[in-house]
């Protein structure tokens, strides 16, 4: 387990991020995942030609890591980083 009395970008990282929130956000995945198998499986049977059933959660995988990895990575960066990024945005859509 991680004790704060350590110093190192993962504890730091660990003790500094929303845990709750990004737990919610694991789930609110999940749920989605268990919902497009559930559904997309028989969607799936019933395309010409027959798909397996897990062919939509195959397809929407991808976007799921590439999400995931992003946020963790985001939450990762420094401060400074994200107030820069946060600026550039601003300046983008005026």
């Amino acid at each position: 387990m991680l004790k704060r009395s350590e110093t190192s970008k993962l504890t730091d990282w660990y003790f500094e991020i929303d845990r709750k929130l990004l737990f919610a956000v694991v789930i609110l995945a999940l749920i989605g995942m268990w919902a497009m198998v559930s559904a997309g499986s028989v969607a799936a049977e019933r395309m010409n030609p027959p798909q397996p059933w897990h062919f939509f959660l195959v397809k929407a995988l991808p976007f799921y890591l590439i999400g995931l990895i992003t946020l963790l990575v985001s939450s990762a960066l420094p401060k400074k980083w994200v107030m820069n990024m946060r600026l550039l945005n601003s300046k983008l859509l005026v």
